[in-house]
């Protein structure tokens, strides 16, 4: 008789209480082991059950991180980015942690830490470069947790109605008259020199909603043609900051970095470590910089003195190095950003300022 089916005959037998249940199951156990042929099958059975867990679990969580990666590129194109950037989302996040994606909004410190390891393989300078760009570029408009989804333009905003995502695309001047949940009434102040808005037409609405220039994709519903032409549209997503055309402009200044995490180097003095820098770059998300004689770690925040380039600053990516000198690319960051790195940086942080 086989132990499965001593336990079953265990289990039926209502006649023995449950330490003599133990007990036979105990003896029953022992005799089967110690018959070669019967120990020999068990083994191999456990071994084939764990084999089957080692196999099952790394598929459940495969398939896991999956359906997190298409629910949220599902939840990415709902709020209005393009395709293009959806996919370069996704190409980012496919061996992130479903940690990343389990959050309503994404963390910026974790969304650069995986952009950092898929930038790490890649050997060719310039795709590399290209690519940073591009991250860079989705990073502007992704909505993190410092908010970066808007509601609606207020009525007698100005805005901007383009026909496209190019630059070159026609645009004309409005004013919203009215808005009503998702749909706006607008009225065009200038003459329409390109195509005429019809119904039917997918459109971009550029605002300037709190400070920041933010776009979204609005179709075109009803016209009302007269001196100054009102157009009904219905925005097919919220608004988002506007996509970035990054360019980069070589300079050359001399900077101050200081090492704002980073504990000092003599117990006497109340100042954090300084290393000199040259900044050789610069773009609107950030700047190239070359550090003599220090090395920068991933998401590490410093402080830059370099005349009109000064600020906070967040390690992004780690360029080349050597023994003289080590080149980076810093984030330009906010105080909401630098609140978002681990404990272990943030208590560092804190025991350098006292």
């Amino acid at each position: 008789m086989t132990p499965f089916a001593l336990l079953l005959c265990l289990a039926q037998d209502s006649r023995l209480t449950k330490g003599e249940r133990l007990d036979s199951l105990r003896r029953g156990l022992l005799a089967e082991l110690a018959d070669p042929a019967n120990g020999t099958a068990l083994l191999r059975w456990l071994g084939v059950a764990l084999l089957a867990v080692c196999l099952l679990v790394p598929l459940v969580r495969w398939i896991r991180c999956a359906f997190l990666r298409h629910r949220f590129a599902k939840q990415l194109q709902r709020i209005g980015l393009e395709r293009d950037e959806v996919q370069l989302f996704s190409s980012i996040v496919r061996r992130a942690p479903a940690t990343l994606l389990l959050r309503r909004r994404l963390d910026p410190y974790a969304f650069d830490r995986v952009a950092h390891s898929v930038l790490r393989r890649m050997r060719v300078p310039a795709e590399r470069d290209a690519t940073m760009l591009r991250i860079l570029a989705l990073r502007h408009r992704l909505p993190f947790q410092d908010g970066q989804v808007f509601g609606s333009a207020e009525v007698g905003a100005r805005i901007h109605v383009t026909l496209g995502a190019a630059e070159d695309a026609p645009s004309y001047r409005a004013d919203v008259l009215a808005i009503q949940a998702n749909a706006l009434k607008v009225a065009l102040l200038q003459r329409e020199d390109g195509p005429p808005l019809v119904p039917g037409m997918i459109v971009r609405l550029k605002a300037r909603l709190q400070g920041k220039t933010c776009e979204t994709a609005a179709l075109v519903r009803h016209r009302v043609d007269g001196v100054q032409p009102r157009v009904y549209v219905t925005r097919l997503a919220p608004f988002l900051r506007s996509r970035l055309a990054l360019r980069i402009r070589s300079v050359s200044v001399q900077a101050k970095i200081e090492l704002i995490e980073r504990l000092p180097s003599r117990i006497t003095e109340n100042k954090a470590p300084v290393a000199e820098g040259l900044v050789t770059r610069d773009s609107i998300a950030g700047v190239y910089v070359a550090v003599k004689r220090a090395r920068l770690n991933f998401g590490e925040a410093v402080r830059l003195d370099a005349d009109t380039l000064s600020g906070e600053y967040v390690v992004f990516d780690e360029i080349s190095s050597s023994l003289e000198q080590s080149h980076y690319f810093l984030i330009r960051v906010s105080t909401r950003y630098l609140d978002a790195v681990p404990p272990v940086a943030a208590k560092s942080k804190q025991v350098a300022a006292r």
